[in-house]
């Protein structure tokens, strides 16, 4: 860090401070209005916006890292193990980079499409 520990707390602060100012300030008003019919119709409308971008942004993120075969079977196989086999996110990110140093060892991810 540039400016030593005052910097990096500075920096904490700037990163997570109007964040948590953000929460306490509305959270009274949160309080108050949310066992409301229209304000929970309308969090159910924007959990589903949310889910939807999510999955956007992944759908990007995968059509753009995807290169090879090699590189979609990497992908496959940490898709499948998080969300049909439960795997813990670090441990997903541990197995791709395994199993992507192993296919590029063997040379299979040379191939482009």
């Amino acid at each position: 860090v540039a400016a030593g520990l005052s910097g990096g707390l500075a920096s904490v602060a700037g990163l997570f401070g109007p964040g948590c100012v953000l929460i306490l300030a509305t959270s009274p008003f949160w309080l108050a209005i949310r066992e409301r019919p229209s304000v929970q119709a309308a969090k159910l409308g924007v959990n589903a916006a949310a889910a939807g971008l999510v999955t956007a942004a992944c759908a990007m993120l995968t059509f753009s890292a995807v290169k090879n075969a090699a590189s979609a079977a990497v992908v496959l196989l940490v898709a499948g193990l998080t969300s049909g086999g439960g795997l813990p996110a670090p441990s997903a990110v541990a197995t791709g980079a395994v199993t992507g140093f192993v296919l590029a060892a063997a040379g299979v991810a040379q191939d482009p499409y």
